[in-house]
């Protein structure tokens, strides 16, 4: 047996393929601007949504598998946060969907935030970053919730001077960025 909302989404599914299959059979569709009409093909939208080749990363920070896996390491450790019970991971959830699946996110003292915590996944080809765009790179933004009152309620310094304490970070760290001076 089908419940109601599996049928209504089985339905909606059959409508967008019949939309789609129409798409290609007429041609195309029609797109008004200001400019007048404009008939974008199937194809055409194709192009305009294929998947990327490759990820793209800052010039000033490239990829290495040691910058993942300290980066990893740091995003499900609730040290970053001042209560230690707060990690990147509580709000970006791998199991829901990289948020945390609540209409209005939790920060720091259980306290409710203004707005619910987006979805972290395919950020990296993201234009601007937070709820209203004020980051402008993935490294920007994740600094600003690690040091905001509401959010993890840290300073960089603190970060610092708890994560000199944990063993193995200093070695990740080194791996990641060379050799480190403290």
């Amino acid at each position: 047996m089908i419940r109601r909302g599996a049928q209504m989404s089985l339905s909606l599914a059959a409508i967008a393929f019949a939309a789609v299959s129409g798409l290609a059979e007429a041609g195309g569709i029609t797109i008004s601007t200001a400019a007048g009409d404009k008939i974008i093909t199937l194809e055409a939208l194709k192009e305009r949504y294929e998947r990327p080749d490759a990820i793209p990363f800052p010039k000033n920070n490239p990829y290495t598998e040691e910058k993942e896996k300290l980066g990893k390491k740091l995003f499900f450790d609730p040290r970053l946060s001042r209560s230690q019970i707060v990690s990147c991971a509580t709000c970006h959830n791998p199991s829901l969907g990289w948020s945390d699946g609540l209409p209005k996110g939790v920060g720091h003292g259980m306290e409710p935030l203004e707005r619910r915590s987006p979805p972290v996944l395919n950020l990296a080809w993201a234009l601007s970053l937070m709820w209203d765009g004020r980051a402008h790179s993935l490294e920007q933004q994740a600094l600003m919730l690690i040091t905001a009152p509401q959010e993890m309620n840290m300073t960089m310094d603190d970060v610092v001077d708890r994560l000199r304490m944990v063993p193995g970070y200093r070695e990740l760290f080194s791996e990641a960025f060379g050799e480190t001076d403290s």
